[in-house]
């Protein structure tokens, strides 16, 4: 989640009703709405409307509904902003952030530029001073109240411990802060849950990573004293999200350590935690074994290995190309021969594969000639080499594996399947530039939206922070709503002259599921480059005659079609994400 400033005159009937259209998206289990409200509530699918409105004041700096509605009915005319919102927006940018905000280091950077700006943030309340870094400070306010070690607070409603442990402020450490919060009894199981099933340990975040990788989602300076001094305070080694967060990158740093400490063989999988719901399948440790399996990470696959991992356990991860697979047999379906070696020399049951498998083998071991020699013999195997295509060339590419694509394009594989994701999207996520022009050499589309999140590989080079790949997507072939969004001029220039009937397209004519409504649909080119804030796009789309008025007209006519009152329109969208330069513009092109 961001804070966004609210408008100049903010209106109260406004802002309850964004609201009550964020908890009827909600309801609808709208992937938008469920990232803004899933770091808080437990089922976001079920929240209330009491809940939505939290949200939704946390999104403009305030810890309460009631703080914004006081702020709205009763401003201060011409003070500067209150310390309380400064220092909220202060621990919003400070902290790692697991939603799908982009340009998390940006947040870092702004952050101290505010700090620097408002240094009085530092001595605001002691979960500002830990995300500070401040021990003096700390040691001040427990002094003052030992009770305040377990205080939450803040804009997430954390324990000093956490701050301390998931801030990230540029050219300090909050290390010495962590020591002396445990020094001072803080609970080193001290976690919140995400969206209520997943368990995000103050271990958690000091180990950092995930899904946003590493350049948006560093580990802490001094991770491993952190770290080491978190367990031995008793931290439970069994920290199933903090393993899971590292499981995407090759070092071993998180699991050597949490083996140390007593992660054992029999320990069950805990990353995905449901109320009153059956425990997962599966252990932590056989779950990374597959998974350090299907990455290639022979180091973590030997490290699991020497601690006692069962080399025969079938996969029960997830529903995927290995699922029911021994390990070996996955090494083997995923082309890893090292880490076939591996598991039999630790023990595990020799097999064989057959039909199918042994193509799939052949393909991701490289050997095109192999696979093709099985495909004539056996020619009633090729609709399930088509099923299984696009999970095939997503590993290969996630891997690396230039051999593997090679044989697959070799052998005819669709590299863009309409309404799944392409291996360019993993290509784009890993930054890996050459078998990113291996596959568009091969005829990938470099436009295509994926499924889940309708974004074409450069938003997923944006999303991980991959900008030599974003810069190398540019020149590549992308739709008039990416040129809109990049603020590309001149080539929304050469799309208008060929099409002009681009300039009034919706995005729903672009989503991999256009079947499904989403709150994008009614967005055109012009109102994606407001959103974006690109004035110099704005600008040329509305020379050549794009419709400043255009909105959301289905179902109420004020909104989204869900009768909720919600104000979809390029104006409002100007007003909230624009910025000065952008609603200028379009305030100007809309009659009087």
């Amino acid at each position: 989640m961001s804070i966004n400033p609210l408008p100049a005159a903010p209106s109260l009937e406004n802002l309850r009703k964004k609201a009550k259209s964020l908890y009827r998206a909600a309801r609808r289990s709208e992937a938008e709405a469920l990232s803004r409200i899933g770091p808080y509530f437990g089922d976001p699918a079920k929240i209330q409307l009491t809940q939505a409105q939290l949200v939704l004041a946390r999104e403009y700096g305030f810890t309460s509904w009631r703080r914004l509605k006081q702020h709205v009915e009763a401003p201060a005319s011409d003070d500067p902003p209150q310390i309380e919102q400064i220092a909220t927006r202060f621990l919003d940018l400070v902290c790692l952030h697991y939603g799908s905000q982009p340009d998390r280091i940006e947040r870092f950077r702004e952050a101290a530029a505010l700090l620097e700006a408002h240094p009085t943030i530092a001595a605001h309340s002691i979960h500002t001073a830990a995300a500070v870094g401040d021990a003096a400070a700390v040691v001040d306010w427990l002094d003052r109240d030992p009770t305040l070690v377990e205080a939450k607070g803040g804009f997430h409603h954390w324990t000093p411990l956490m701050y301390a442990a998931y801030a990230r402020p540029p050219g300090a450490s909050t290390w010495p802060v962590g020591w002396l919060l445990l020094s001072r009894g803080a609970d080193p199981n001290a976690h919140y849950m995400w969206g209520g099933q997943y368990r995000f340990t103050a271990l958690t975040g000091v180990f950092g990573q995930g899904e946003g990788g590493p350049a948006n989602l560093p580990e802490h300076p001094d991770c491993e004293v952190f770290a080491r001094a978190l367990l031995e305070a008793g931290a439970d080694p069994n920290d199933g999200q903090a393993a899971y967060n590292r499981c995407f990158e090759p070092g071993d740093l998180c699991f050597s350590l949490l083996l140390e400490y007593g992660l054992k063989p029999e320990h069950p999988l805990n990353w995905l935690e449901e109320p009153g719901g059956a425990a997962q399948p599966g252990t932590t440790m056989g779950f990374h074994l597959i998974n350090a399996i299907r990455r290639g990470f022979l180091s973590r696959v030997r490290l699991l290995l020497d601690h006692g991992a069962d080399p025969n356990l079938p996969d029960n991860t997830y529903d995927n190309l290995t699922k029911g697979r021994t390990p070996l047999a996955a090494a083997r379906l995923l082309g890893e021969t090292e880490i076939a070696g591996a598991l039999l020399a630790a023990g595990a049951e020799p097999d064989e594969l057959h039909g199918i498998d042994a193509m799939q083998a052949a393909l991701m071991a490289g050997n095109l000639a192999e696979a093709q020699a099985a495909l004539e013999t056996q020619p009633d195997l090729r609709p399930e080499l088509d099923a299984r295509a696009a999970e095939m060339l997503d590993t290969a590419a996630n891997a690396g594996n230039h051999a593997a694509l090679r044989a697959m394009i070799g052998i005819g594989l669709d590299l863009s399947s309409p309404g799944k994701r392409g291996p360019l999207h993993a290509a784009a996520w890993n930054g890996d530039i050459e078998i990113a022009k291996l596959l568009i050499a091969a005829g990938a589309d470099p436009s295509l939206r994926d499924p889940d999140h309708d974004g074409p590989p450069i938003g997923w080079a944006l999303h991980s922070g991959q900008l030599d790949m974003v810069a190398f997507l540019e020149g590549q072939k992308i739709d008039i709503f990416t040129a809109a969004a990049r603020g590309l001029t001149a080539r929304l220039a050469e799309m208008l002259d060929a099409r002009p009937e681009e300039l009034e397209r919706r995005f729903v004519s672009v989503r991999a599921r256009p079947d499904k409504p989403a709150q994008t649909d009614w967005l055109t080119p012009l109102a994606v480059a407001v959103v974006n804030g690109q004035a110099e796009a704005v600008a040329l789309l509305l020379e050549r005659g794009a419709d400043a008025a255009a909105g959301d007209s289905v179902g109420d006519g004020a909104g989204d079609g869900t009768g909720d009152g919600a104000d979809n329109t390029i104006l409002s969208a100007a007003r909230q994400h624009g910025g000065p330069a952008v609603l200028a513009l379009i305030e100007a092109a809309l009659p009087d």
